[in-house]
C-alpha cells in the first residue's frame, strides 16, 4: 500500500510519527545519573548491561503506544499489589518483567520492530489489536520485579528489537522475549541527552 505525506495509515502498517510512552517521560534515575536505566549505556553492578530503557511512571499512569502497529502478546497475570513485594510465591520471579505488552511495529525507514512495555498494572489491549501510536494500552505498575523498586522509581520499562521468542508456562502467563535488541529510545518522541535529560 502506497503511503504519502508521511501519515500513518488506517491499518497501522507503518509508523510515521511516533509518540512518548508517558506524558512528559523522563529516564529513571535511581543509578544517580549513571544511566544504568539505559539501553547498553553503562553497565550494572552486576556487570550486566540493561536491554531497555526505564521511564519514571508513578502506578497508575497512563501507557501509551510509541508507533503504531498490532498486538502479538500479553501477560496479565501477575499482581499489584505492594504488599507482595519481595515474595517469589505470589506469582512471580527474580527477574520477572511482571505484566507486558508486545506491539509489532514498522518503523518510518519500513523496517519490522518489536517493542514491549513491562511492569504494567492494567492491560487495556487484546492480541490482535491494531493500535495507533499514543493510543493508551494500559496503566504503569509495579508488577514483577519492579515491586521491589522504591515508590519514588517505579517505571515502565520499555524495549525494542527485531525478533521475538514467546515461551514458557501455561496459557495467560506465557512470557515474551524480544532479540537483536537496540535502543527503544530511538522511537520515542522526546529525546535524550547524554544524562538522560529531555532535549527541550
Amino acid at each position: 500500500k502506497s503511503i504519502t505525506n508521511n501519515i500513518c495509515p488506517d491499518d497501522c502498517s507503518q509508523c510515521y510519527d511516533y509518540a512518548d510512552v508517558v506524558d512528559n517521560p523522563r529516564i529513571n534515575n535511581q543509578s544517580g545519573n549513571k544511566n544504568h536505566n539505559r539501553y547498553h549505556n553503562e553497565a550494572r553492578s552486576t556487570g550486566k548491561m540493561h536491554d531497555g530503557v526505564d521511564i519514571l511512571a508513578v502506578a497508575g499512569t497512563n501507557v501509551h503506544a510509541m508507533m503504531c502497529g498490532e498486538v502479538i502478546h500479553i501477560r496479565t497475570d501477575l499482581p499489584q499489589d505492594e504488599l507482595h513485594k519481595g515474595r517469589a510465591s505470589k506469582g512471580y520471579e527474580a527477574g520477572s518483567y511482571g505484566n507486558t505488552i508486545t506491539i509489532k511495529s514498522k518503523d518510518k525507514e519500513g523496517n519490522v520492530i518489536y517493542l514491549y512495555y513491562a511492569h504494567m498494572s492494567k492491560i487495556n489491549v487484546t492480541v490482535g489489536q491494531k493500535i495507533k501510536h499514543g493510543k493508551i494500552i494500559g496503566l504503569s505498575g509495579s508488577t514483577g520485579n519492579a515491586m521491589a523498586v522504591d515508590v519514588i522509581y517505579r517505571h515502565v520499562h520499555m524495549e525494542a528489537g527485531t525478533s521475538y521468542k514467546i515461551y514458557g508456562g501455561a496459557n495467560g502467563n506465557l512470557k515474551c522475549k524480544l532479540y537483536g535488541t537496540m535502543s527503544a529510545e530511538k522511537f520515542m518522541k522526546t529525546k535524550f541527552d547524554s544524562k538522560g535529560n529531555p532535549i527541550k
